[in-house]
């Protein structure tokens, strides 16, 4: 099997995109590639874990993908180092992974929804947020009229 490290000339392919690509080809759940892996101690959250880039297989593990996805090792390695870097490069992307991973959400859909809230939902709530703002105010207002008119009329004796 011939696998490219690069997806694109821009884009360098991650140990991530690697795994779930080759699961979901197979056919497979977590559940069932940690049990193909063979491995004490790998469950399937840990393989969730390692397609959201949230922990990283350690080298055995890799060994053993590499075996089992007859892709070379020395790619698996590179495309993990590819993932360190490109974590290290985006905040935004590590939030909406987490977001995902908590929700079981795919990443192409939370990625449409950050657009949405960024663009549209956060917006509004700014827009929102000044009318509140805006009203507390006349709101205010209102009272401190009032306390300085009862004042006025106190100290006055007009009633």
């Amino acid at each position: 099997m011939k696998l490219k490290l690069k997806e694109s000339k821009e884009t360098p392919i991650t140990l991530e995109v690697i795994l779930q690509n080759e699961r979901l080809k197979r056919g497979w759940n977590y559940k069932h590639l940690a049990e193909q892996l063979a491995l004490p101690n790998i469950t399937a959250k840990n393989v969730k874990k390692w397609e959201y880039s949230f922990e990283y297989p350690d080298l055995k593990t890799i060994y053993r993908i590499s075996e089992l996805y007859q892709i070379p090792s020395e790619i698996l390695v590179q495309a993990k180092n590819n993932g360190y870097a490109e974590g290290l490069h985006s905040v935004n992307k590590l939030f909406i992974k987490t977001i995902c991973y908590i929700f079981n959400l795919p990443i192409k859909a939370m990625v449409i929804f950050s657009y949405i809230f960024l663009y549209i939902l956060l917006p509004l709530a700014g827009v929102g947020a000044i009318f509140l703002f805006a009203s507390k105010i006349a709101i205010w207002n209102f009272v401190v009229n009032y306390l300085l008119i009862t004042k006025f009329i106190v100290k006055n004796h007009i009633l």
